[in-house]
């Protein structure tokens, strides 16, 4: 079978007996995340690889920005749409641990002495907090302690809405 047509007979399987969507939930393995973070470290050193190195310059001025503004696109698309396909998948403890590891990434992005040029950084870090708040929001399911705390410390700081919501309810 292909890949399409293994989907559709999984997925009509399990829309037929839902008892077997659950048995079927417990025997998947948890997603391998080294790949989206590899390609993220990627794209965050592309970043740092466009940012013009000149004595006449400064690194954190709209003209390196307008260089470096097609790689922080980029990131932030790549955050968002691993941010979706896990959601969609309903992998709740993957995607605590991809926003664990991507804040890492995006908070090494570069500050932009412009504050309107640092809307993809902001956007990154409201979309990770946001799909933490989602999480939070699940009945069935309860966050460990070490991810509690880590996510807390790397959401402090922070004058992001979302993200300062976002501590609260952690803390909660």
């Amino acid at each position: 079978l292909t890949k399409s047509q293994l989907v559709d007979l999984l997925t009509s399987l399990t829309e037929a007996t839902p008892s077997l969507s659950t048995s079927l939930a417990k025997l998947l393995p948890k997603p391998d995340l080294s790949g989206l973070i590899t390609n993220l470290t990627y794209l965050n050193q592309n970043i740092y690889k466009a940012i013009p190195v000149t004595r006449l310059s400064d690194r954190r001025d709209s003209l390196a920005y307008s260089r470096v503004a097609t790689h922080l696109v980029a990131l932030k698309k790549r955050v968002v749409e691993d941010l979706n396909m896990l959601l969609e998948a309903g992998q709740w403890a993957s995607v605590l641990e991809y926003v664990i590891l991507a804040w890492d990434i995006v908070r090494v992005t570069p500050l932009w002495d412009n504050p309107v040029h640092n809307t993809s950084r902001s956007s990154c870090f409201k979309h990770l907090a946001s799909s933490v708040v989602r999480v939070l929001k699940l009945k069935d399911f309860l966050i460990a302690e070490d991810s509690r705390v880590k996510l807390v410390t790397y959401m402090t700081g922070f004058s992001v809405r979302e993200v300062e919501l976002c501590r609260k309810k952690l803390l909660e």
